[in-house]
């Protein structure tokens, strides 16, 4: 009950008459409404490269320092598809091992929103297409992809001295002022990372 005596009585007694709130949960289609109307990053934030741009492409993985090359082949808000091709030579005297091969890569994501809903489709060397449901989240700086469960890839070497398969777990995609950059998170493993810049004109033209 109200006290009379208090300086707020009238105040209270508005809030009292108030008719009550009935909490209720929101509609599905109007939560949907909500997330799809929510300011999505386009991936030109992250990925400086428009569709047809040819590559230059470094990468350090395994304790390897590799160079090759790389392409935009579509880029649009939603989508980013490239292809890299990342010759590799090892030579270890010491066992007797050497390896020199090339290496193929076709990957492309397809962002929907931040969340479970992304998708990714990777083929990796003449393995079979593989493709797996991602985690997104943006953020001005980095957009980060989650995999559930991690996706296996091989690495195409038979030697006790390098793993002949690796688990990805999570990859960072940065802009960088001169292009972009890949830092791949794998399971029981240091993290590799790509570096991506464009081509110039001429070296383009040498293809």
């Amino acid at each position: 009950m109200t006290d009379r005596n208090s300086p707020f009585a009238a105040e209270l007694d508005e809030v009292i008459a108030k008719p009550k709130r009935e909490l209720v949960d929101q509609p599905r289609e109007e939560a949907l409404k909500i997330a799809q109307a929510q300011p999505k990053e386009p991936w030109s934030t992250y990925v400086p490269f428009e569709t047809g741009a040819d590559l230059d492409v470094k990468v350090s993985a395994l304790g390897l320092s590799l160079n090759g090359t790389g392409k935009v082949e579509e880029r649009t808000d939603d989508k980013l598809h490239f292809s890299l091709v990342i010759p590799v030579k090892i030579d270890i005297n010491l066992f007797n091992f050497h390896i020199e091969k090339e290496t193929r890569a076709d990957v492309t994501i397809v962002y929907v929103e931040d969340g479970g809903r992304n998708s990714l489709k990777f083929t990796f060397g003449f393995e079979k297409e593989q493709q797996k449901n991602v985690s997104i989240q943006s953020s001005p700086t980095e957009r980060i992809l989650t995999m559930p469960g991690g996706l296996e890839l091989p690495t195409g070497v038979k030697t006790p001295l390098f793993p002949e398969k690796v688990t990805l777990k999570v990859i960072h995609i940065r802009r960088k002022p001169d292009g972009v950059e890949a830092e791949a998170e794998m399971a029981g493993l240091p993290n590799a990372v790509m570096q991506a810049t464009k081509k110039a004109p001429a070296a383009a033209a040498k293809k």
